[in-house]
């Protein structure tokens, strides 16, 4: 169980992540920081989406769970509950 929240913790905070320095990468004025935040930026959406897609199931089924930015109560899949 503590996995599931793990992942979905973790997967918030890189596309959180990934978002701001997109924001920050747009304000600064020296093209090689901003060309090194945008890196950093796809860096993270990328790692977001692989423990999203990895990490993200159900520990009962292990099927993947529903990609909202909070962990579901039951499984979609198999019913059991998650918390």
């Amino acid at each position: 169980m503590k996995r599931i929240y793990i992942a979905c913790l973790a997967k918030n905070i890189l596309f959180a992540a990934a978002c701001i320095m997109a924001v920050v990468s747009v304000m600064v004025k020296s093209v090689p920081v901003a060309t090194g935040l945008l890196y950093a930026t796809a860096g993270a959406f990328v790692l977001g989406v692989i423990v999203s897609v990895c990490f993200f199931r159900c520990p009962y089924c292990d099927r993947a769970l529903p990609k909202a930015a909070r962990t579901p109560d039951v499984c979609p899949h198999c019913g059991e509950k998650l918390r």
